[in-house]
């Protein structure tokens, strides 16, 4: 795989973990979903290191938010 095609799939794949964090964050997602979610996070490893990464960003956002005058400029 030539190099701009593997960044082009790795922003592809961080996009879609991205995506699948908000979905699960909404509280609002079907058992249909939740199926769509393990079969995308098990069918490749790069999906799992993905998801923990956007999952773990979106922790440190949520941790900052909750800080008060933490994003105060």
């Amino acid at each position: 795989m030539h190099e701009r095609d593997r960044h082009a799939a790795d922003d592809r794949v961080a996009r879609e973990a991205r995506d699948w964090v908000v979905r699960l964050a909404s509280g609002t997602v079907s058992d249909a979903e939740l199926a769509a979610f393990r079969a995308w996070h098990d069918a490749a490893p790069a999906h799992g290191r993905a998801f923990a990464r956007e999952r773990s960003f979106w922790q440190q956002l949520a941790a900052l938010d909750a800080r008060p005058g933490a994003l105060a400029g």
